[in-house]
């Protein structure tokens, strides 16, 4: 997985799939969806912390943001580029936010990546 917005920080996909099956762990995991789902990205131009404190914790951008170098965890993460740059794992869809059951843009698991989240759970 590369990290553009974090110094072109990479990870492993596998690293980054066993932290989304954690995250995405159903309704009582930080997530609230299950790793399967599509997932509502929830990206802000905001800090870590106010992206919490605002109900948006669950998305993907919180999850990439507490993988990335601590240095980079208040910048937005789960970008336009951020997906095209790791499209072999991520495609975009709509998304359901699950605290305010509205429709966002979201993403989903590829095959390819839903075959690797087999392979690491």
């Amino acid at each position: 997985m590369h990290f553009r917005h974090a110094n072109e920080q990479e990870v492993d996909d596998r690293v980054f799939l066993a932290r989304w099956s954690q995250w995405f762990a159903g309704p009582e995991s930080q997530g609230r969806l299950s790793s399967k789902d599509a997932v509502p990205l929830l990206n802000k131009k905001i800090s870590l912390e106010t992206l919490v404190a605002a109900g948006c914790g669950h998305g993907l951008d919180a999850l990439c943001r507490s993988i990335v170098m601590k240095q980079y965890e208040n910048t937005m993460q789960a970008s336009l580029i951020f997906l095209d740059d790791n499209k072999t794992i991520l495609k975009p869809v709509v998304a359901i936010n699950p605290l305010n059951e509205r429709r966002v843009n979201g993403v989903r698991l590829t095959d390819y990546g839903l075959q690797r989240l087999r392979e690491v759970a």
